[in-house]
């Protein structure tokens, strides 16, 4: 053999394996990157795998295999696309090696192979994994011819033919002519733990130089084969003695094994089986050698899972674990079969090789605790207790049907695999737990901190639905809770009704008080406390008693209780029953009511009484002030009315006064006539009066500015209040706006201002003072009852000689006064109640004797919305240009008045005495421009129903009210119908004209 043949041997095997383990070493680096990743960053895979393929080069693809087999990823893709998808475990020698690689967890090498790109090649398998778990591989194909060129100069293919073999299997080839084989030397390399033969011998025309040596190389050959030869006989005997050990050994193992060993046939029939399955079967090997795979199937039994086994024995794909049950003899088994595809060298499929376990105990087990588990979670589910269980991490494991009935609003956080955060988190968020608003996160946080404290105590839950649960939460041994919840609504609310019943008795024990009094012995017992009640100590009060308990009883009732108590003691069967009044210890009376019963001897005679006493002073007072309400209504209906009429009367005279003092030339008429009319006025200024008295009066409130009333005051009042009664006013600073009547305010703190003057007949000082106020909520004393809110006070103070309580609770009464007869109406201090209710606010009196009196107007406070002024401009009272009036008005002496006012101020009139006639008159003259009504009209139809049908077809037409009960003009807020003018009876001529005016924009 030439020497440079085994030159080029040794250079291109060197240079191979050097240039094979350099990919591979870079390869194990490249696993360790994604050794530990899950899930895998494919944008980061495909990265690092053209940059490996850059600096590495010669290979032809670098690809990702998941853990089933399947290739996942390839780079390049060109080229390689075909193989995208495909399952290598449905390959021989893939699923080979790949098992291999499993096994060893280290790098794997095939056999070559034909390639899915196409050609000849090899492929090697780097497993991965994550928290030690499969996860998949990296796949590195090499394509052999290219390859192995670069692992070989020019030069040694022009003059060798070079081979490469793995286990007798080609590789690669180079070299047309074949060499003479004496020639050939070859060397043995390690790819992978794989190892290959590398083959070179040289081409003819380099042969010739050697002829020379062929002799001996000859004889040398001779003896190297007699060598061989020996050697592959010793071989072949030590490999057959091995063979048989390894058939020995594993038919011991089959036989000790309880599971049993098979191999079907290319038809899927059973070739071959180990004993195991006599005792599982209850037959002989010999009768299963040719039945079919199905027929181990139980009929009907498991469709979709037989269905997708043939599937796969169809397709000759591996399978593991395949459950199944028979029936042998009658008797129900089960086998678990897993086997693996056979294919010869030629990738030909041969049949089936596995392994199957009889799991029918395993299978009754499991059974068993499925119905055990069952019949638990039916237990669970039929509580009437809510119930969940959560594991170790937190999450809930099951729950029943009460715990997703009470949380149907986060249905969707009920299932299993929820965490107990994010469950709380979405209850707390519905804002179904009261009390969580606004601190969502806090209760999350509580409710997390309590669950992991140790015997935390059972719990609370109220929900904005009313609904209380109390629940429980048990941590479990190895970890995970149990919650237990009731539903305890129904025994807070009967624990609440009970304890308000008990609060209830109570109160009416206190309030109650018990006497026994024994005729015959004269001891006399009764509660204690109520001496307390009384305002004596027990000490104090049992000289009274001893003395006569007639003492303290109201002079005004003593002598009916004393005749009451006597005919009670003569007749046992009557019932004693007399509210009387008793004096407390401070002088002020309190009432009670005494029911008692005779307890008679057998000869009839009464020997014992005993009752009880009710204190009733609240009961009594609050009756006194229904009465009093009552009264004050009554007295408001009737003031009312008698206003209503009057003003009517008041109308006719006034108009008829004017209208005489135009036409009158007589100067002593003249006297006579304004006589007339300033009577009359006053009579008006009564009337409104008794309106405000009866809260009736037309009010016309604004934005009221009462720093700027404030200011106007001391003209108003001094003049009246005289030298001897000094004035202080006071305003706070930034004092709100008042909703309120300007022209009101000022008429009450007229009246106010006198009743203080009357009270200062020496002289004395008097203030007034303006303040801001706040209620938050309704107030509600003897002295004051007033709706929470915000409120500007007038406080009107005097230094005169004050009131007795007794004079403080009628004071705000119509008609009552302490003044001497003639001097005062008594209307004063009712008018400014009426209109303070009225505006929406209230007047609180303090008074003492001799000491002064404190007079407080509360008026609610506006909310602004413009010029607060209240000022208008003055009207003129021009002449009208010849407009008509329809004039509506049931009166015919008013009627008449007003049509001779509207002539007399230039205008033309159409007169109407009910709507049905207004009605025809308005059809009848389309030159009627306004309408001058009575509110109330004869009929079923008053004057402001009219007015909205008649706008309905004319809403051209203005329109005046005017009314001598201006109440019946009023919404229920107390303020004018919207957009109309009222005309208050009795009105002068002026007034109608400035009214007319107003309404035609002049």
């Amino acid at each position: 053999m030439h020497a440079g043949t085994q030159e080029v041997t040794a250079n291109f095997a060197t240079r191979l394996e050097t240039h094979l383990a350099s990919r591979l070493s870079a390869a194990l680096l490249l696993r360790s990157h994604f050794h530990d990743q899950t899930p895998l960053d494919t944008e980061e895979f495909r990265s690092e795998m053209e940059l490996f393929h850059e600096l590495i080069g010669g290979l032809q693809a670098l690809n990702w295999v998941d853990a089933t087999g399947v290739i996942r990823l390839v780079t390049p893709l060109e080229g390689n696309a075909a193989a995208l998808g495909l399952n290598l475990n449905t390959l021989p020698v893939p699923a080979k090696t790949l098992a291999l690689a499993d096994a060893s967890g280290e790098l794997t090498v095939t056999t070559p192979i034909e390639l899915a790109q196409g050609g000849k090649g090899f492929v090697a398998y780097l497993p991965l994994s994550s928290d030690g778990q499969k996860s998949g591989y990296l796949n590195i194909v090499f394509r052999a011819a290219p390859l192995m060129r670069q692992a070989l100069n020019e030069n040694s293919l022009e003059s060798f033919n070079i081979r490469v073999e793995d286990d007798g299997l080609e590789l690669f080839s180079a070299g047309a002519t074949p060499s003479p084989i004496g020639l050939v030397d070859s060397q043995q390399i390690t790819v992978g733990g794989r190892v290959w033969d590398v083959f070179v011998a040289p081409l003819p025309n380099h042969v010739r130089q050697f002829d020379t040596i062929v002799d001996e190389l000859i004889l040398i050959l001779g003896a190297l084969i007699s060598v061989l030869v020996g050697g592959l006989v010793h071989l072949t005997m030590k490999r057959q003695e091995s063979l048989r050990h390894s058939q020995t050994r594993f038919q011991d193992f089959a036989s000790a094994s309880t599971d049993w060993f098979w191999e079907l046939d290319q038809n899927n029939r059973v070739s071959w089986c180990s004993d195991g399955i006599e005792d599982f079967f209850g037959v002989s090997k010999s009768e299963f050698i040719g039945r079919r795979r199905g027929d181990f199937r139980k009929l009907a039994s498991d469709e979709q899972n037989w269905k997708n086994h043939f599937a796969d024995l169809e397709a000759h794909r591996p399978f593991k674990d395949f459950e199944y049950e028979i029936d042998v003899n009658g008797t129900q088994k089960w086998a678990r079969a897993s086997g693996v595809p056979i294919f010869d060298e030629d990738g030909e499929f041969q049949g089936y090789r596995g392994v199957a376990t009889d799991i029918t105990e395993t299978i009754r087990a499991r059974r068993q605790v499925e119905q055990s588990n069952q019949f638990l979670a039916n237990a669970v589910e039929g509580l009437s207790e809510l119930f969940t269980l959560w594991d170790a991490d937190d999450r809930m494991v099951l729950c029943n049907r009460v715990f997703r009935d009470v949380n149907s609003n986060v249905a969707e956080y009920t299932v299993p695999g929820t965490s107990f955060h994010s469950f709380i988190s979405a209850s707390i968020a519905t804002g179904i737990v009261k009390g969580t608003k606004g601190h969502e996160e806090a209760y999350v946080q509580q409710a997390i901190e309590r669950r992991n404290s140790y015997d935390a105590p059972s719990f609370e839950v109220e929900r904005t639905d009313g609904t209380v649960l109390r629940l429980r939460e048990q941590r479990l041994e190895g970890g995970g809770f149990v919650t237990i919840g009731q539903d305890v609504t129904k025994e807070r609310k009967d624990a609440e009704a009970l304890r308000a019943s008990e609060e209830r008795l109570a109160l009416a024990v206190e309030s109650l008080t018990i006497w026994d009094w024994n005729l015959e012995t004269r001891e006399f017992y009764i509660s204690a406390g109520f001496a307390e009640a009384l305002g004596y100590s027990d000490e104090e009060f049992e000289p009274i008693m001893q003395r006569s308990f007639v003492d303290i009883i109201h002079p005004d009732d003593a002598e009916q209780y004393l005749i009451k108590v006597a005919d009670h003691l003569k007749d046992a069967s009557m019932t004693f029953k007399y509210k009387y009044r008793l004096r407390t210890k401070s002088g002020i009376y309190k009432s009670f009511l005494a029911q008692g019963q005779t307890v008679a001897n057998d000869q009839g005679r009464a020997i014992r009484t005993i009752g009880v006493l009710t204190d009733i002073t609240t009961r009594v007072e609050l009756e006194e002030r229904l009465h009093q309400s009552q009264k004050m209504e009554a007295i408001g209906q009737l003031t009312g009315g008698v206003a209503h009429d009057f003003n009517n009367l008041l109308a006719v005279i006034l108009g008829n006064a004017e209208l005489l003092e135009d036409i009158s030339d007589n100067d002593e008429l003249s006297p006579l006539i304004s006589s007339i009319i300033r009577a009359s006025e006053r009579g008006a200024e009564l009337t409104q009066r008794l309106l405000a008295f009866s809260r009736r009066q037309p009010l016309m409130p604004i934005e009221l500015d009462l720093s700027s009333l404030m200011s106007n005051l001391p003209a108003l009042l001094k003049p009246v209040l005289g030298e001897t009664v000094a004035l202080d006013l006071t305003v706070e600073d930034a004092i709100w706006t008042a909703l309120a009547d300007p022209s009101q305010v000022e008429n009450a703190l007229l009246n106010l201002a006198l009743n203080s003057r009357d009270a200062m007949p020496q002289g004395g000082h008097l203030s007034i003072d303006c303040f801001n106020t706040t209620f938050e909520q309704d107030h509600s004393e003897k002295s004051l009852e007033i709706e929470a809110g915000e409120y500007v006070v007038l406080s009107v103070t005097d230094t005169g000689v004050g009131m007795s309580e007794q004079t403080i609770e009628h004071a705000c009464e119509p008609f009552f006064t302490t003044k001497e007869v003639g001097k005062g109406s008594g209307l004063g201090l009712s008018m400014v109640l009426g209109f303070a209710q009225q505006s929406g606010g209230q007047v609180s009196v303090i008074s003492e004797e001799g000491r002064g009196t404190t007079v407080k107007l509360f008026l609610p406070r506006a909310q602004p919305s413009g010029d607060a002024s209240g000022e208008e401009a003055p009207l003129a009272s021009p002449r009208g240009q010849g407009e008509t009036v329809l004039l509506i008005e049931d009166d015919p002496a008013l009627r008449v008045i007003a049509e001779q006012m509207l002539r007399k101020n230039g205008y033309k009139t159409v007169t109407s005495a009910d709507a049905i006639e207004a009605g025809q008159a308005l059809d009848a003259h389309p030159e009627i421009a306004l309408i001058l009504s009575d509110v109330v009209l004869p009929g079923r139809v008053n004057g402001p129903t009219f007015v909205q049908e008649a706008l309905k077809t004319r809403p051209d037409l203005k329109v005046i009210f005017m009314s001598g009960h201006p109440a019946d003009a009023l919404d229920d807020g107390g303020a004018i119908f919207s957009g109309h003018t009222l005309l208050n009876k009795p009105f002068k001529s002026k007034e109608l004209a400035k009214a007319i005016q107003s309404v035609f924009g002049g």
